[in-house]
């Protein structure tokens, strides 16, 4: 938990004030995203409206790829899928083409596992385009500190492990 806490203290938003969604694309556990905003506002910092983890919270890290499909769509594959993450009953499990919407951003599940239906491919769909101040992208680095990110160009690929 130090290392959370030691992550999130040195977490800082320049444009504080416009920031609606903080998209983390690589947190390395559910502690990064879920425990953010109740440490920030204990704190008495300031927390994004909304925080968005685009990592399958594998435990040991693995490779994934992030493509950008257009203007709003970023598409996120992780080696192996999101088996944690995006699930539901095994009664139910997603068809390909399913969609979650969540405010701001829709995530469509183009391919799923085959047996057991977890996605393997996400794509998600922004309501505004990537580069919107309203939306803070951060990446966990090697010291497990939050570092800025950038979503490749339209048309390109960007690789990164857990």
């Amino acid at each position: 938990m130090q290392t959370t806490n030691r992550a999130i203290d040195g977490l800082v938003f320049e444009n504080a004030e416009q920031v609606e969604r903080l998209i983390i694309v690589n947190a390395p556990n559910m502690s990064f995203t879920t425990y953010l905003p109740v440490k920030r506002l204990l704190d008495g910092r300031s927390a994004p409206k909304r925080i968005l983890s685009l990592a399958p919270n594998w435990v040991v890290p693995k490779p994934m790829e992030f493509e950008r499909i257009d203007d709003r769509i970023l598409r996120v594959t992780p080696d192996g899928g999101f088996p944690w993450l995006l699930t539901r009953s095994d009664d139910f499990p997603y068809p390909p083409g399913a969609e979650v919407v969540l405010t701001g951003v829709t995530i469509r599940i183009p391919e799923v596992h085959p047996e057991s239906g977890y996605p393997m491919v996400v794509d998600y769909v922004f309501d505004v385009p990537l580069e919107d101040p309203t939306l803070a992208w951060r990446t966990v680095n090697e010291e497990n500190r939050y570092v800025d990110w950038t979503p490749p160009a339209i048309g390109e690929s960007l690789d990164s492990a857990l």
